[in-house]
């Protein structure tokens, strides 16, 4: 089983946060802040403690490798050796990779794909373009029995962007979902690779983005995921602190620092240890001197936050976590 934390870690965590959920400070602050910090924290529980990479099914174009395929849509030019699994998986290091190209009969007992990789090849004919398109919305109705969410299917057509040939057969293909009574799904040449990045993120099940902005060789997607990770918790601290927390308390809020701070790094490519969290710590001006267990994480990051009198406001939490997360992407980087 892949952890983003050690076990240990995941369990000190867990417990400040569902402290927070059902701390009495919540009932003091709106519906509207409650809601948000209900959320929110459901949302960094998914992140933290459901973590795990994407599985993955791939439809259409036969003619390339099941490496080819992925590298068309993770923009990686030397995937892992694959490995043969059970069930007609195949693992690529810790990603799981469906191959239903060439069955007859698409269908997979579970585990269930969290989301559909299509190439549409150069000079498929009309008739080809409709089967493949078919096929792929066959088999998430299928999948819609057995999974609780919309598996996506994205396409990528083996033309650059910009050229006649792309425009031509994404037109191509628009007409044959037309003809089949199917709603659009996104679709791509294969030098857009930013956008490929950022569609296959917003697809992916909250619990594995993770993983795959760590797979993904594309910056600028990393970039805006990262960001996406600082406004998660710029906005869960400012509403924490809308009723103002007494310094003493500032558990709630420095526990949401750290998931920023752990995510970050991940993100970036970083396996957490205790020197790597000390000299990040350290550059800031912090000593961590009793060693790297979560709960003296949560405590040494108060240190972080500039307070001028016994309480702490939104617009010092929500300012403290966002300049924290800036500084987290740039060590990391």
């Amino acid at each position: 089983m892949t952890r983003l934390l050690p076990k240990e870690m995941i369990s000190t965590f867990n417990g400040v946060i569902e402290k927070i959920k059902n701390d009495t400070f919540l009932s003091a602050v709106t519906s509207e802040k409650r809601d948000v910090i209900l959320s929110n924290m459901d949302s960094i529980k998914e992140i933290l403690f459901h973590f795990r990479y994407p599985k993955i099914a791939i439809i259409g174009d036969s003619t390339r490798s099941r490496q080819e395929i992925l590298s068309y849509f993770l923009q990686q030019k030397h995937l892992k050796v694959e490995t043969k699994g059970s069930k007609g998986w195949y693992s690529f290091g810790k990603m799981e990779v469906a191959d239903l190209r060439k069955r007859k009969r698409l269908s997979l007992s579970a585990p269930f794909p969290d989301m559909i990789l299509c190439v549409i090849p150069k000079k498929l004919s009309d008739d080809e373009i409709e089967k493949t398109l078919g096929r792929v919305s066959s088999f998430q109705e299928k999948l819609e029995d057995r999974v609780d969410t919309v598996v996506e299917a994205i396409f990528l057509i083996e033309e650059k962007e910009m050229s006649p040939q792309f425009y031509k057969s994404r037109k191509r293909v628009f007409k044959a979902w037309k003809k089949l009574g199917i709603e659009p799904a996104a679709i791509f040449a294969v030098n857009q690779q930013k956008k490929i990045s950022e569609e296959l993120i917003r697809s992916a099940p909250i619990k594995t983005r993770l993983s795959l902005v760590r797979v993904l060789e594309n910056e600028d997607a990393r970039s805006n995921y990262i960001d996406s990770i600082i406004h998660l918790a710029t906005a869960t601290n400012s509403s924490i602190a809308s009723v103002p927390l007494p310094v003493a308390d500032l558990i709630p809020i420095t526990t949401v620092q750290t998931f920023m701070v752990v995510s970050i790094a991940y993100a970036r490519g970083c396996d957490l240890d205790a020197k790597l969290v000390s000299a990040f710590l350290g550059s800031l001006g912090i000593n961590l001197t009793v060693g790297f267990a979560m709960r003296e994480i949560v405590r040494a990051l108060s240190q972080f936050i500039p307070v001028a009198g016994p309480f702490v406001s939104a617009s010092i939490a929500a300012s403290a976590t966002s300049t924290l997360g800036k500084k987290a992407s740039a060590y990391f980087e």
